[in-house]
Order: C-alpha cells, then sequence, then structure tokens
C-alpha cells in the first residue's frame, strides 16, 4: 500500500530548498563580479529562512526532515556562502590570501558549530516540555526563558555582518581606499570577531516570543513599515547601521538578563 501524505507538508521544505538555491547562487554572482546581486541573494535567503519555520507551524507540517533540512541550508546559506563572497571580493588578490582563507573558513566552521549547539538546545527545549507536573519552578522558568534568546549570533545575522564592509564600499568607495593592506588585516579581524560571537555561549536577543501591548501595535506596524521603506531605498546605509546597533545590543542585553535573572532569585 503506498503511503501519501499531504502536499501542505512539503510546501515549508520547499520554501526552505528555494532558500538554499537563492543563497548559492550568491557564488555565481560573486564569480562574476556582481557583488550588489551577490549580497542580495543572502539577504533573501536569510528573509526565507525566518519564514519556513513559520510556515511550517501555520500548516501544521513541523518535521523532523525539516529542522535537518533547514539546518543543512543554513550552513551552506550562511556559512560557506558569505565566507567565499567576503573571500572573493577583499583577498582573492591579497599578499596574505591564505590567512584570509583560512579567517573565512573559521567563520564557517563557527557557524557549523553554532547550527549544532541551536539543534542540542531545541532537542534539550523539547525533552524539557515533556516533563510531568512534578517539575520545579525553577525548570519551567528556564524552559520559558530559553525561548526568549539565543546562544550567540544567530546564523542569518551572522552572514549579513560579515557583509557590511561589503554594504558600505557600495556607496564610500570615493571615501575610504578598500584596496590598503591595513584595511585589509582589519576585516581579518573583524571576521574573526563575527565568528568568534557566533560560537560564543552567552545569550543574544530572540523576537520569536516576543509579545508587545495591544495599544501599540498599530504604531509599531507603521513604525516597521516605514523602516522597511528606507531599507528598501537605501539598504547599503541602512542595514550596516542595524547591524552595528546589534552590535551594540548585545551587551546591553547581557547585563539585562543577569539584572533578571538575580531579580528572579530574590522573588523565590
Amino acid at each position: 500500500m503506498i503511503r501519501s501524505i499531504p502536499f501542505s507538508v512539503l510546501i515549508p521544505n520547499l520554501i526552505t530548498l528555494s532558500g538554499l538555491i537563492i543563497g548559492i547562487s550568491s557564488i555565481k554572482y560573486a564569480l562574476l563580479g556582481k557583488w550588489e546581486i551577490a549580497v542580495l541573494c543572502i539577504l533573501l535567503a536569510a528573509i526565507i529562512d525566518g519564514i519556513d519555520g513559520r510556515i511550517a507551524r501555520i500548516l501544521n507540517s513541523s518535521s523532523k526532515f525539516g529542522s535537518e533540512l533547514d539546518s543543512l541550508c543554513d550552513l551552506a546559506n550562511f556559512g560557506v556562502s558569505p565566507a567565499i563572497l567576503i573571500y572573493l571580493w577583499a583577498f582573492n588578490h591579497y599578499e596574505f590570501h591564505l590567512i584570509a582563507w583560512g579567517s573565512s573558513m573559521f567563520f564557517t566552521a563557527c557557524i557549523a558549530i553554532r547550527l549544532a549547539k541551536f539543534n542540542l538546545l531545541n532537542e534539550d527545549i523539547k525533552s524539557k516540555k515533556s516533563l510531568t507536573t512534578e517539575q520545579n519552578e525553577e525548570e519551567e522558568y528556564i524552559v520559558k526563558n530559553k525561548l526568549n534568546y539565543f546562544y550567540g549570533i544567530p546564523a542569518p545575522s551572522a552572514a549579513i555582518l560579515i557583509l557590511i564592509p561589503m554594504m558600505l564600499e557600495f556607496n564610500l568607495t570615493n571615501i575610504v581606499d578598500y584596496k590598503i593592506s591595513g584595511y585589509k588585516i582589519f576585516l581579518n579581524i573583524y571576521i574573526l570577531f563575527i565568528a568568534f560571537l557566533t560560537a560564543g555561549n552567552f545569550r543574544t536577543i530572540s523576537l520569536k516570543n516576543f509579545k508587545i501591548n495591544k495599544e501599540y501595535f498599530s504604531f509599531l506596524m507603521s513604525l516597521f513599515i516605514i523602516l522597511f521603506i528606507i531599507v528598501i531605498l537605501y539598504p547599503w546605509y541602512i542595514i550596516p547601521v542595524l547591524g552595528v546597533l546589534y552590535l551594540i545590543n548585545i551587551p546591553i542585553y547581557i547585563l539585562y538578563l543577569k539584572y533578571r535573572k538575580n531579580k528572579h532569585k530574590t522573588s523565590v
């Protein structure tokens, strides 16, 4: 007897695979020297990565297969492709190109570590959710709050962050000489910095379960639409600014979580 499955189960996986195709296509455009299109491919892959899981939940078609597929596609889209892009753009004819290749591959390795840790964390959350009512209050607090943050920088965010120097170059070519050796050294250090943040054990903010008051919904939606329009009009200015703000947010959020944890301990 042939087993049939609903087509709705395939939709999220097809979306994930379309993101993979777009993300890998960035390498093709990089080889052709079409840098803006290459970066746009990574950005579009990041957007697709943000919606495929939500669509799976809406269609009630989440699966272990889909989760594993998503993780593998993330490694290709946000670990391999951006590393090759940044290398081809900045280091292909660099005097110390082997060192540059090493820093790019280190970024890829850190993305792989980050994704493996994310998968393990998801399994941990699922196992804790299945515990009986004998679960103590501290365990419930941990499970609830694990949904509100990531460990390290998420893979799509890390990919966008290491491409920020490319985005800046699209508009600042006449202001800064990006071919000087000092800038190449800085770029290597920057890539390593983002890589370490990606594989780090510190917590970064997650908006997956972020809730807002209904009375502010219309205002925030209007604000988001305005921001979206500005990003569409001036992507190579606004995205780097948002990236810098995100990096600044990391230490602030760590201090906030520490404060909230201490407050919870005193209230128990």
